[in-house]
């Protein structure tokens, strides 16, 4: 139980983060960029 807190925390601060950085146009790319790297990542397996 106290690490599905610790998990909702960090989601927490990562959705922060990804508003934030959502307001510039590179911060966006680069989002884009992480998570097309982690769909192919996932999907090299």
């Amino acid at each position: 139980m106290v690490n599905a807190g610790r998990v909702a925390v960090r989601a927490a601060v990562i959705v922060k983060s990804l508003i934030k950085n959502m307001v510039s146009i590179d911060g966006l790319l680069n989002i884009i960029d992480t998570i097309f790297l982690n769909i192919t990542y996932i999907h090299s397996f």
